[in-house]
């Protein structure tokens, strides 16, 4: 296990109010989770490991930090890990190769610029 620590090694305790301050990219009454990325740019929700992988219909509870270490799940249309980048259109490549289906990026024609 982990030693006991003030606001979980990853802030500052306000001995006045006894609440915690906490550095970049952590949250939580103690600290105790991390925080998503520029508020996923606000074309995102931030959710848990063991939710997004819900959401990917695998499952993550079991580990320690399922509920400590979150992330974005982007709106339809945007990417990367704050939700900022927008994504190019795609479908079915036309020439029956790689299309969206297998991941690609404009058809798998082209070069998105992210």
């Amino acid at each position: 296990g982990h030693p006991l620590t003030e606001c979980s090694n990853k802030g500052m305790c306000n001995r006045e109010t006894g609440e915690c301050k906490c550095f970049d990219d952590y949250d939580g009454m103690a600290c105790e989770r991390t925080s998503c990325p520029n508020d996923c740019s606000g074309k995102g929700v931030c959710l848990s490991q063991k939710s997004l992988a819900i959401s990917a219909l695998t499952v993550y509870e079991s580990p320690w930090d399922a509920e400590k270490h979150v992330g974005c799940k982007c709106d339809i249309g945007y990417r990367g890990p704050d939700c900022s980048q927008k994504e190019c259109p795609s479908g079915s490549d036309i020439m029956g190769g790689d299309g969206n289906i297998e991941g690609r990026d404009c058809s798998g024609r082209g070069l998105c610029n992210y």
